[in-house]
């Protein structure tokens, strides 16, 4: 729940955003609708497909060690969300090639994820009660990417879910306006 919290904080404005071209809802509003899209198709996905294709990924383009991904679990009650840690940019023994500096640890603890990278990335369970939760669970996504990660408008976002494809319909409907 400290997640439904937080990210409404967020979406209320409580919390600043950092610098970088757009605000925080700048940022959000161009991606937020596709985003949401995508997770409402893997809600609604048959619980018989493969369990581990139930996924959604956002990364920058140019960033591909920034991330944020999330699973759903077989009934939906949940999610596994995931933020990038460095913890796979190098073989065991070598430096990481990535790691995320203390503010951006503080931001990702301010979301409810682990600050924990010894074993892999920096973790949560979000519980979803429900497809009403998917928008704000979209917002969270894309709001550690903005203040964890300094991803902002001028990033290309690659957005992956492969069960969970937009038509160019759907895709035109998501698109900003100018």
């Amino acid at each position: 729940m400290r997640w439904l919290i937080v990210a409404a904080c967020f979406w209320c404005g409580l919390y600043p955003a950092v610098a970088g071209p757009g605000t925080l809802q700048d940022f959000v509003d161009r991606y937020h609708c596709e985003v949401t899209a995508r997770l409402q198709i893997l809600y609604g996905k048959d619980k018989s497909t493969e369990p581990r294709d139930r996924f959604i990924s956002i990364n920058a383009k140019t960033h591909l060690d920034r991330y944020v991904q999330c699973l759903f679990e077989d009934d939906n009650s949940s999610v596994l969300c995931e933020v990038a840690s460095g913890y796979f940019s190098a073989k065991a023994g070598q430096p990481r090639r990535f790691s995320l500096d203390q503010a951006g640890r503080e931001k990702i603890k301010a979301f409810g994820f682990s600050d924990d990278d010894s074993k892999g990335n920096f973790r949560q369970i979000v519980g979803v009660k429900g497809e009403a939760n998917l928008p704000v669970l979209a917002r969270m996504m894309l709001s550690v990417l903005y203040e964890a990660y300094g991803v902002d408008l001028k990033s290309e976002l690659d957005i992956r879910a492969p069960l969970a494809t937009l038509g160019r319909a759907r895709t035109a409907a998501c698109s900003p306006r100018s």
